[in-house]
């Protein structure tokens, strides 16, 4: 099949916008990671759900969409929940961590945007 310019250009700006998202979660990663140890150290307690739902509600009230509130509540919950995995060092890294496994078994049933 002969190679389409407007998917090409589509997958690549498709392609940076996933390197941005990347770059977020990590720079998220380090200052949650700064947090825990800034309240570890006065003896404060890290998991706070009231701050969690703040960010839920703060985030709706930002989301213009097209992502659904549905979708912004999940997303919120996954990146909160990958948050407390790194924390815990069961990242993609470590790949006896339950995640990872099945990150592994998922990736082959992707289909390419």
């Amino acid at each position: 099949m002969p190679r389409d310019p407007e998917i090409d250009e589509l997958r690549a700006q498709i392609a940076e916008r996933d390197r941005e998202i990347v770059s977020a979660v990590n720079a998220r990663l380090q200052l949650v990671r700064r947090l825990k140890t800034y309240k570890k150290e006065r003896g404060i307690n890290f998991l706070d759900t009231r701050q969690e739902q703040r960010i839920h509600r703060q985030l709706a009230s930002f989301n213009r969409g097209p992502l659904s509130e549905k979708g912004l509540h999940e997303l919120v919950g996954e990146i909160l929940d990958l948050m407390k995995r790194e924390l815990r060092g069961a990242g993609p890294e470590d790949p006896s961590a339950p995640e990872a496994r099945e990150n592994q078994a998922g990736q082959g049933r992707r289909e390419r945007l």
